[in-house]
């Protein structure tokens, strides 16, 4: 009996780690790190799909149950569009909604992450798909920040205007900043609604 749940349990994480564009996925390991996203009372579960209002705000963030915490770590948190501007012709991808630096572990809780300046490093742009794309993977991926000192995001595009979000290359960015594939990383669907 054990060994077909384990059989069911990798085949699941398979799936749903399909889902997230293979060049993303590389790092996860979810006996060491996850990701959690909730959405006011939402919690964010691979492949659910919500509605745009709901996801209107940015979300909280922590981290899932993990013996591997440390809590002198900082982490990076990114949301992309890779469907953009849809998942058949994904021209416009990865369109980039959303970056958080400087996450840590809150002292008050295990798991739970914020940042001590909440001002994010590339502010929130909620979903706006577009009406006949279909539905959208919101992708969340989380990075370890580097320990080095001074350390300063770079790569980000210039401004936060719509039209400078299209495109943004995930690989480059993480040469750049000198990161390592994402640690963990989840999902949700969203599509135009009328």
């Amino acid at each position: 009996m054990l060994p077909s749940v384990v059989f069911s349990t990798i085949l699941l994480t398979s799936v749903v780690w399909a889902q997230i564009p293979d060049q993303f996925t590389s790092g996860f390991n979810n006996n060491t790190i996850s990701l959690v996203v909730t959405y006011g009372a939402n919690k964010v579960t691979d492949g659910e799909k919500l509605s745009l209002n709901v996801v209107k705000s940015s979300p909280t963030l922590a981290l899932g149950d993990s013996s591997s915490l440390n809590t002198n770590s900082r982490y990076i948190v990114i949301m992309i569009d890779p469907d953009a501007p849809s998942r058949a012709n994904p021209t416009a991808a990865n369109f980039l909604h959303w970056v958080k630096t400087d996450l840590r572990i809150r002292s008050s809780t295990a798991t739970n992450i914020t940042a001590d300046n909440a001002t994010a490093a590339f502010s929130y742009l909620s979903p706006a798909p577009v009406q006949g794309s279909g539905p959208h993977r919101y992708t969340f991926l989380l990075f370890d920040q580097p320990r080095r000192d001074g350390f300063v995001l770079q790569g980000l595009p210039a401004n936060d205007l719509p039209a400078s979000r299209v495109g943004f290359n995930v690989s480059a960015w993480m040469v750049v900043n000198g990161l390592a594939p994402a640690k963990a990383g989840t999902y949700f669907l969203a599509e135009f609604e009328g």
